[in-house]
C-alpha cells in the first residue's frame, strides 16, 4: 500500500510482512527530510510497525544535521517500541553510502545494539529484516 510520495522519496507499507519500504532518490532538502522522517515515525507508532527497509541506491547524500535528526527519531522509536530494525540498501561506492555508514554507527553506538544494518541487495536486506 502506497502511503507517501514526494519529489525524493516513495514510501510503501507492505502489509503482509508488516514493514515500511522507503525508496530515496536525488537530494532531499532539510525541510523535506524532516517532514518525511516525522511522517515515518507517526505511521510507525500509529500502526505498531517495527521494521523499515530503506533503499538509498539512487539518493545522493544526507547532510550530517539530517542524519542527527533521524538518529534522534530512530532512538526514540526504539525506546518506545523495544524491537525496531532498519535495513538499508546502498551502493558502497557512493556518497550516500558514507551517510549510511555514519548513521548506522551513530544509532547502534548510542543504543549499544545493532538495529541498523547495511546491505548491497534487497534480498539480503529482507532476509535480515524479516528474520525473527
Amino acid at each position: 500500500m502506497h502511503i507517501y510520495e514526494s519529489r525524493t522519496v516513495s514510501i510503501e507499507y507492505i502489509e503482509e510482512q508488516k514493514y515500511i519500504y522507503m525508496r530515496w532518490k536525488d537530494y532531499t532538502l532539510a525541510s523535506e527530510f524532516r517532514e518525511i522522517i516525522d511522517f515515518k515515525a507517526d505511521f510507525i507508532l500509529t500502526n505498531n510497525i517495527n521494521r523499515v527497509l530503506t533503499d538509498i541506491t539512487e539518493h545522493r547524500v544526507f547532510a550530517p544535521s539530517e542524519q542527527d535528526f533521524d538518529r534522534n527519531v530512530t532512538v526514540l522509536l526504539y525506546s518506545l517500541m523495544g524491537n525496531y530494525k532498519n535495513a538499508i540498501i546502498m551502493n558502497p561506492k557512493t556518497a550516500a553510502a558514507a551517510s549510511a555508514f555514519r548513521f548506522k554507527r551513530m544509532v547502534n553506538d548510542v543504543l549499544k545494539v545493532e538495529i541498523i544494518r547495511l546491505f548491497e541487495t534487497e534480498e539480503e536486506a529482507l532476509d535480515w529484516l524479516l528474520a525473527d
